[in-house]
């Protein structure tokens, strides 16, 4: 047995969504909703039946909770889409349900940030 075949079957899958799921939000998705998505994470269930597809924004922009709610929304309308555009590329019997939610881990990163440049702006040398 191969490192690769020690690999959990929905392991390879969900690293292989992601791939693809990048690939053609870039290129045939048009939906303004959906520019800018980073998917940071692909769960998938050990039946391949449904997959978690985790995303966030790569943009900086103000009001983050709207426009990641604004992309999810997106993301839920083309998930028929995409389902189907994973079939045709991908040698699966059957493509797993795609359930799209929003990753605040870069924000909470960033908030984390600010407060301890605030800390030690404060504290002074």
């Amino acid at each position: 047995m191969n490192d690769y075949e020690k690999i959990p079957r929905s392991e390879r899958v969900a690293v292989l969504l992601k791939k693809e799921l990048s690939e053609l939000i870039l290129t045939h998705v048009k939906d303004p909703r959906v520019k800018g998505v980073l998917f940071t994470n692909v769960i998938v269930t050990k039946d391949l039946r449904e997959a978690k597809v985790y995303f966030s924004r790569y943009d900086n922009l103000k009001n983050k909770e709207d426009v990641l709610q604004q992309s999810l929304e997106g993301l839920n309308k083309a998930g028929k889409f995409l389902r189907v555009k994973l079939g045709a590329k991908l040698n699966l019997r059957n493509v797993p349900a795609l359930k799209f939610f929003a990753d605040n881990t870069f924000s909470s990163i960033s908030e984390i940030d600010k407060l301890l440049e605030k800390l030690s702006t404060d504290q002074g040398p």
